[in-house]
This record gives structure tokens, C-alpha cells and sequence, in this order.
């Protein structure tokens, strides 16, 4: 998912346009250093996803009959954006915010139904959210819906740390996510290093595919590789690009037990990982969990500013949706297939939430 930032617009933006333009305002709240020492605020700074969980919500938004989605807002500074999203990854309406609405804990998106057939389908229709406590907003829609619902994730916005040293404890083949200029500088000489743009139709670039790959000491003449997602730094304003996810597969030259494997990442990585096993009993996953100032988040948390409470949602969602793990800075994850005594083969994977949204 990335966002342009979406400011105001004329009700002559067609639904092709906004959607083309929801690019990297997630990324704006990583630049955007608003203070949250203040806890007792009510507002939609940042990122807020609402439990909305009544279909007669969802259709006095949507226009349509939407099951029991989520309301999930981007406010910023930057620019300001909605969406009604269903099951984590279908996104069934869309819509700015009246700027002027904007008081903090109040703020209304949408478009009247006059405006919808310029604005075309996919335009949610206007809805006003509203504080009622830490963790309720009120949801009006219409003349005849006003009902309050669970806020289940408040992302705050902060300014972004990406010196924090759990960011390279859990390096991957000695890469570690954040700007470009650092991670290149500790990759080895021997190693091939390929980023490749994903052009817009506009010609825009806001992200781009790495791909590092070096020889296997342990398969003469075959190569480990790592693979990216890189923010482009340029439409975002940051001085370098920036690494946000990384993944590898590896096989192992010699198979291991599953006891030794696992003693053996638990000391690499550090003890209070979550260690499950998939429902198919064909896999086991390790999984750390860092907030956005680097804390180990409690695996029995149910604090909204941290990703783990929506941890159902965004795993089981499609890439590009608006719910994911943006109140994690860090998730890294192990997975191995030594449920049957042996592990011969293992996955890493590591990505920050934050900037990754």
C-alpha cells in the first residue's frame, strides 16, 4: 500500500485518480513529528481503524450492502484519506476528509450523493467520526445512523528511529532495513546488488525492487539471495531511499534437528518469540514484534498502538490493503518445516510497519 498525499479535492477527481494518488501518505506520518506525550488526547492523528462490525453501517457508507468492514483513517499534516475496508483487504469505498471538519476529535470524509456521479463508484458516502472515549468513536452516516463503535489501532505519529538496535540485530545476510546508503555500505564486495523501479502509469516512482545476491559458500556455484521493498526517498521528502521489507529462502546443506535449529535462532535473535505451528502442521514461525521506539511488544497486549492487536486482520489480508502492521516498527519472522523431526528448509523475513504503510 502506498499513498500519495491527498490533500483537498474538487469534486471533479475521478475514482481513478484518487486511487492512482493513495501512495505514500502512511509514509508522510513517518515525516510528520506531531508529539503524542499527551495520552489523555482525543484526536485522528495518525492512523485509526475502527471496528465498524454492523451492515447497516457499512451500507449508509458504502451505498451498498458491505458485510461488517472497517473504517480505517490516515490524518496527517501531509493529507488525510479513508477507507471503508472488508476481511483486511477489500476496499469498498474510499474518501478526503473536509478539512474544515477537522477539530481533533471530529472529522467527516465523504461525498453527498449530488456529487457521486462525477465523483463516480467507489466514493464513500459522507460520515462523521467522533471521540466518545480512549477507545470508542462515535460513527454518524446519514440522517437515520449514529452508533458507537470499537477503535481497535491508534497509530500515533512520530518521528521515526531508524537507529534503533533491534533494526540490526535482526539483520538478513548482514542487511538491515532503513536508508539505502547504510545498508549498501555493509554488504559484502563479492555480492550483486540490482534495484529496479516500479514505474507508475505516470511515470512516478515510489518504490522499487532490491535484489542482493552473493555466492553459497556451501553450494559452489549457487548464490544466496535477498529480496526488498524500497521506498523511493525523493516523492517523500527523506535524503535516501529506504529499505522497509526483506525476505530470504534458504535450504540448509545438511539437514538439523528441530531442537538444535531452534536453540540455535533463539540465541541468534533473543529469547520471547512467539513459536507456532501452521494449521497444515507443516511449518513452524518464530515472530518478534517491536513497537515504534523499539520495545519488545507484550505478546498479551491488547494496547491499540502496537500492531498486535490487529495481528488477524493484516495477516490474512492481500498486499495493498489499509489494515497492516503499521503500529509495529519491526516484525520479523522465522519460519522453518521441522515439524517432522527435521528442518531442511527456512524462511526470514523482516519488515517495518510504519514505514511500510
Amino acid at each position: 500500500m502506498r499513498r500519495q498525499q491527498v490533500a483537498d479535492r474538487s469534486s471533479d477527481t475521478t475514482p481513478a485518480e484518487l486511487l492512482s494518488g493513495l501512495r505514500s501518505i502512511c509514509v508522510a506520518l513517518v515525516l510528520t513529528a506531531i508529539s503524542t506525550t499527551n495520552a489523555a488526547a482525543q484526536n485522528f492523528d495518525g492512523i485509526t481503524v475502527i471496528d465498524l462490525d454492523d451492515a447497516a453501517g457499512a451500507k449508509a457508507i458504502a451505498g451498498k450492502n458491505a458485510g461488517k468492514p472497517h473504517i480505517v483513517t490516515f490524518v496527517s499534516a501531509a493529507g488525510t484519506y479513508a477507507s471503508l475496508t472488508g476481511n483486511g483487504a477489500t476496499r469498498y469505498c474510499v474518501a478526503w476528509a473536509d478539512t474544515s471538519s477537522y477539530s481533533g476529535d471530529r472529522i467527516t470524509f465523504g461525498r453527498p450523493r449530488d456529487e457521486l456521479s462525477k465523483a463516480g463508484p467507489g466514493i464513500c458516502l459522507p460520515f462523521t467520526l467522533r471521540f466518545e472515549g480512549a477507545d470508542r468513536v462515535r460513527v454518524e452516516a446519514g440522517a437515520l445512523y449514529s452508533r458507537g463503535r470499537r477503535v481497535v489501532a491508534r497509530v500515533p505519529l512520530i518521528a521515526f528511529d531508524w537507529g534503533q538496535p533491534h533494526f540490526a540485530r535482526h539483520d538478513i545476510e548482514s542487511i538491515v532495513l532503513g536508508p539505502v546508503p547504510a545498508a549498501r555500505a555493509k554488504i559484502s564486495a563479492d555480492a550483486e546488488v540490482q534495484i529496479n523501479p516500479r514505474r507508475l502509469a505516470d511515470g512516478a516512482i515510489y518504490e522499487k525492487i532490491l535484489r542482493v545476491s552473493r555466492p553459497n559458500p556451501d553450494v559452489p556455484g549457487d548464490l544466496r539471495t535477498v529480496d526488498g521493498l524500497i521506498i523511493a526517498g525523493e516523492p517523500i521528502g527523506w535524503p535516501w531511499d529506504a529499505i522497509v521489507a526483506m525476505r530470504k529462502t534458504e535450504r540448509l546443506p545438511q539437514r538439523s534437528l528441530i531442537d538444535a535449529f531452534d536453540k540455535a535462532v533463539l540465541k541468534r535473535y533473543g529469547p520471547g518469540a512467539l513459536r507456532e505451528t501452521n494449521r497444515s502442521q507443516t511449518h513452524v514461525t518464530f515472530s518478534w514484534f517491536y513497537d515504534l521506539f523499539g520495545r519488545p511488544v507484550d505478546l498479551k497486549t491488547d494496547d491499540p498502538s502496537t500492531c498486535f492487536p490487529t495481528r488477524e486482520l493484516w495477516e490474512r489480508a492481500a498486499d495493498g490493503s489499509d489494515i497492516g502492521p503499521w503500529g509495529c516498527g519491526l516484525v520479523f519472522h522465522i519460519a522453518h518445516n521441522g515439524v517432522r523431526d527435521f528442518v531442511s528448509r527456512y524462511d526470514v523475513s523482516a519488515e517495518s510497519g510504519y514505514a511500510k504503510a
